[in-house]
C-alpha cells in the first residue's frame, strides 16, 4: 500500500490532478464532511479544520489500498495558520497551539506525510477562482486577495520538503512517477 495525500490553496486544480490520477488507478477515497460554518472566527475555523483533516486522515489511513492519495493533511493546517498569522488574524501564540494540537492529534505515521503540493503561481490560481465563481459557490475567502496570496506564499515553505513533490501546475506524469515510486 502506498498513501500519500494531496495539498495546496484553494484554485490550485487539486480536484482536477486527482480525477487525472483516478484515471490512472489511484484511489483517493471520497469522504464526506462539512465545512467550519462561514462566521467562525479564524482561530476556532482553524482549530474546527485541523480536527477535520485528523479524522478524514485516519479514515483515509483505515482505508488505503494500492496507490491511495488522501485529501489534505497536516501541512494545510500548518500553510493556513502561517498565512492567518501573516495577515494578523490570529497570534502567533495561537499560531503554536495550532503547531501543538496538529502534533499531538495526528498519527506519527501522518505526521511528515508524503503529498504532493500542488501551488500555481498566484495569478493562476486567482484566474481558476473567478472562473469557478461563474460555476458555482463561493468558498469562505476566496474573493480575499490579500488571503489567497498569503496562502500560496505559504504553500511554498513545503518547496524543499524531501516527502514532498512540490508542482506548480497539474503535471500527472510526475504526479504518477513520483506516486509509482513510493509503491516500490
Amino acid at each position: 500500500m502506498t498513501l500519500a495525500f494531496i495539498s495546496g490553496p484553494h484554485g490550485a486544480g487539486k480536484t482536477t490532478l486527482v480525477k487525472l490520477l483516478e484515471q490512472e488507478g489511484v484511489w483517493q477515497p471520497k469522504l464526506i464532511t462539512d465545512a467550519p460554518p462561514a462566521d467562525y472566527p479564524p482561530y476556532e475555523r482553524l482549530v474546527y479544520k485541523l480536527c477535520q483533516r485528523v479524522l478524514e486522515n485516519v479514515e483515509v489511513l483505515t482505508r488505503a489500498e494500492g496507490i491511495t492519495l488522501g485529501n489534505r493533511c497536516i501541512y494545510d493546517g500548518d500553510a493556513y495558520a502561517n498565512a492567518y498569522v501573516q495577515l494578523g488574524w490570529i497570534t502567533s501564540s495561537e499560531q503554536f497551539q495550532l503547531h501543538t494540537l496538529a502534533r499531538h492529534l495526528f498519527p506519527t505515521s501522518l505526521r511528515k506525510p508524503r503529498a504532493i503540493v500542488l501551488n500555481p503561481p498566484f495569478e493562476i490560481v486567482r484566474e481558476r477562482l473567478h472562473r469557478r465563481w461563474h460555476d458555482s459557490e463561493k468558498k469562505w475567502r476566496e474573493h480575499d486577495e490579500e488571503y489567497l496570496f498569503a496562502a500560496c506564499k505559504a504553500f511554498e515553505a513545503y518547496r524543499k520538503n524531501d516527502d514532498v513533490l512540490y508542482l506548480e501546475e497539474s503535471d500527472i506524469k510526475k504526479a504518477k512517477d513520483w506516486l509509482s515510486k513510493l509503491n516500490v
